[in-house]
């Protein structure tokens, strides 16, 4: 027959309305398709092929009668009943046999305008479970994926997003431990009794961390991310040092940051607990306001001290000569009597104990200048008075102070 544009006949493909109509009994009889697919390749199937095609519901070549079977629905509901999420997404898996087959009945019949396999059984799973479930379908960076595999053996398969957990702490007691040792019993490697972490279970809040707080969240152990290392014997106020969490895989999503304990460890408390969308609204970069107390040992004044800081840019070295600039600034600098109070603003990453002279840097990174020479100043105290998130663009965003 011929082929007929669309602009004299008004129809987006070439007229095969006829030849559809008329060996649509004979694409029926021969691949032995089901009425539901039918209906998805054939845009106006006939009265006689629906009636026959009725007939292999049960044992359809194509869709192997999932369509009709609706334990398959109840088993994703159950493979997803562990789970507390807002947002989820359907996909499905077909053996490629099956597929191929698919292709030949549209090249031998010069099939247009139909719905493939995968696609029509992914919209209708996607409405089967719109009914059971409340949580709202989204396809793009869903919290779960549900997979339909039947490439094989029937199955339903979880995929998770990623979940991460912002958390700000405040350290109130100089003596509170914030990184865990290393595990006495494979020396940091990794075994059965540290989980394979190689950290122990010493009290400590990066050992509450890994051992209880997946007990909480029923969650996987997750993977830590400090924002600010430690500063041994110092307290932190202000917003608090932040810590991502990486979860691989956590059942409560929802509840998440409202079930974190407040008081994780003696001496330090959560201020905020956030969850994030994805690692793009990790902000790696901080600006700390901190404060120190130190003893001189030989005479300084105030203009020597502000004058050591120079031009107020520190030049971390590392391995294999990689150099990174860090901005140093004074706010405000008082002696009395052998006593010197700093009030200073720096961006992370320096090693406050090497930078004010108190000890070696590894040999990994060095810190130059320091503002102290050996034995000129001891220290007697320091505070994180505040953090600050910078920005790509260099702005700074001051967290909220949220209290639970």
């Amino acid at each position: 027959m011929r082929a007929y544009h669309y602009k004299f006949l008004n129809r987006p493909y070439p007229c095969t309305l006829k030849l559809r109509l008329k060996n649509d009994v004979r694409l029926v009889r021969e691949y032995k398709i089901c009425d539901w697919c039918l209906r998805r390749l054939i845009k106006e199937p006939s009265n006689k092929a629906l009636t026959e095609a009725e007939s292999f519901r049960s044992s359809c070549s194509l869709c192997h009668s999932i369509p009709f079977r609706g334990e398959i629905v109840d088993e994703a509901l159950v493979a997803c009943s562990p789970y507390s999420f807002r947002t989820y997404n359907v996909s499905v898996r077909m053996d490629a046999s099956v597929l191929k087959i698919e292709d030949e009945i549209i090249a031998k019949y010069k099939l247009v305008n139909y719905i493939t396999l995968k696609k029509g059984l992914r919209d209708h799973l996607k409405r089967a479970l719109a009914k059971v479930l409340n949580q709202r379908l989204q396809e793009v960076r869903p919290e779960l994926n549900i997979v339909f595999d039947f490439s094989d053996k029937f199955r339903v398969k979880i995929y998770e997003r990623a979940y991460q957990i912002r958390i700000n702490y405040i350290k109130f007691l100089p003596d509170s431990k914030i990184n865990a040792n290393l595990c006495k019993a494979c020396n940091g490697r990794g075994c059965n009794e540290c989980k394979y972490t190689g950290k122990a279970n010493d009290g400590s809040l990066e050992s509450f961390f890994i051992y209880a707080l997946p007990t909480i969240l029923n969650s996987t152990i997750p993977r830590i991310t400090w924002a600010l290392k430690d500063i041994e014997g110092s307290t932190v106020s202000g917003n608090g040092s932040p810590i991502y969490l990486h979860f691989r895989s956590i059942y409560d999503r929802i509840r998440a940051p409202l079930i974190v304990p407040e008081n994780p460890v003696h001496g330090i408390k959560f201020i905020l607990s956030q969850s994030l969308e994805s690692t793009e609204s990790m902000i790696r970069d901080f600006t700390m306001t901190i404060k120190m107390v130190l003893k001189l040992n030989v005479p300084l004044s105030e203009e020597e001290i502000r004058k050591r800081i120079g031009k107020g840019t520190i030049t971390l070295t590392g391995v294999e000569g990689k150099i990174w600039k860090k901005n140093v600034k004074i706010l405000k600098v008082s002696i009395l009597n052998n006593l010197a109070e700093l009030y200073i603003e720096m961006d992370s990453g320096i090693n406050v104990y090497s930078w004010i002279g108190l000890r070696k840097a590894p040999s990994a990174k060095s810190v130059e200048p320091a503002l102290f020479f050996e034995d000129e100043v001891s220290l007697v105290k320091i505070d994180v008075l505040d953090v600050r998130d910078r920005c790509i663009k260099g702005e700074l965003v001051n967290l909220p102070n949220q209290a639970k």
